[in-house]
């Protein structure tokens, strides 16, 4: 086994856990607040900020914080100066941000990297909501925007043979490259924005009931399971196959804000320690259709999953039907 560094989500109740993991093997713990439109429906209380701080402190865990906000209202680009004093205050090793102009801003980055309280430099990436899905994007951000540190697109899990462009691009440079492997989003989805929005702009407020129904009913979780083989088509790494990524990859990036600690501990310790036999229905952020909850990495591996999305490109529907194919494999039953 390869010693991979991860990218954890943050959820209450780490720190009782976190002996169960290699710890050595955990590069940040990633949260974000209510502030600058990055909400979710957790919000984060001082006890919340004691434990990333005793993560931190006890395992040399980097903290990250995320300004990645779908919906900015235009006040926000004249309190920048509140950004950095909340930084400052929440004083975290690494932002993640995904609003290009402020990017652009040069006077704002040079304050962001300097605002450490210990006098070290901040690090700041991209946001994988930035889309950087070709070597061409990637360049934009590192050469107008000035980042050093890479999130790539989701759809890059599927397209090794441009992310060996961006790898030997990096390489030059000294720029590494995190891989978010586990968020099950459908590629070119019509419905992200929307879905973005509502989290961004969801607060203590917020009516969850009618949000949950109009995301489960009108949005993709209904819609995996009318057609179950699109969830195959989505752009995760199954945790058996991590190996595709070496020399290519630094940091593996799970999803999961936010769910039950019981949850959280399956889905990292699968990713991990390279879990075949974990099932569907614990790795993910995005919920499989019910069809596909308790199937296997180990199985979708004997019907030729991980064989062809390897380096497939999602060109799901127009150029390939393999998953289609998968599918049937799994449940002869079913038809097309």
């Amino acid at each position: 086994m390869k010693n991979r560094m991860f990218s954890l989500p943050y959820t209450p109740g780490i720190i009782d856990v976190i002996e169960e993991l290699p710890t050595k093997r955990i590069n940040d713990i990633y949260f974000s607040d209510n502030a600058f439109g990055s909400a979710r429906a957790l919000s984060l209380k001082p006890e919340n900020y004691s434990e990333l701080y005793e993560l931190r402190e006890k395992y040399g865990i980097k903290l990250q914080y995320l300004i990645n906000g779908n919906y900015y209202s235009n006040e926000f680009y004249e309190e920048l100066d509140k950004v950095l004093a909340h930084i400052k205050q929440v004083d975290p090793d690494i932002v993640c941000m995904n609003n290009t102009y402020v990017m652009r801003d040069h006077l704002f980055m040079s304050a962001l990297r300097n605002v450490r309280n210990d006098g070290k430099p901040l690090e700041v990436k991209n946001s994988v909501n930035n889309i950087p899905r070709t070597l061409k994007d990637v360049m934009f951000l590192v050469e107008v925007l000035s980042i050093r540190s890479i999130i790539v697109d989701r759809s890059l899990n599927r397209n090794l043979d441009e992310l060996k462009k961006i790898r030997e691009y990096c390489n030059s440079l000294n720029i590494p490259i995190t891989m978010l492997i586990n968020e099950g989003c459908i590629v070119d989805c019509l419905w992200k924005n929307i879905d973005d929005m509502m989290i961004a702009q969801t607060n203590e407020k917020s009516n969850m009931k009618v949000i949950n129904i109009v995301h489960q009913k009108l949005g993709c979780t209904d819609y995996f399971e009318e057609k179950p083989q699109q969830y195959l088509k989505t752009a995760f790494t199954l945790p058996n196959n991590l190996q595709k990524f070496d020399d290519l990859v630094d940091i593996y990036k799970l999803a999961g804000r936010g769910v039950p600690i019981e949850k959280w501990l399956k889905l990292t310790k699968a990713y991990m320690y390279e879990d075949s036999s974990a099932q569907l229905k614990d790795l993910f952020s995005t919920k499989p259709p019910n069809i596909l909850m308790n199937t296997s990495a180990d199985e979708l591996t004997d019907v030729g999953f991980n064989k062809v999305t390897e380096n497939c490109k999602n060109v799901c529907g127009t150029e390939c039907t393999l998953c289609d194919d998968v599918l049937i494999k799994l449940f002869p039953r079913l038809k097309r």
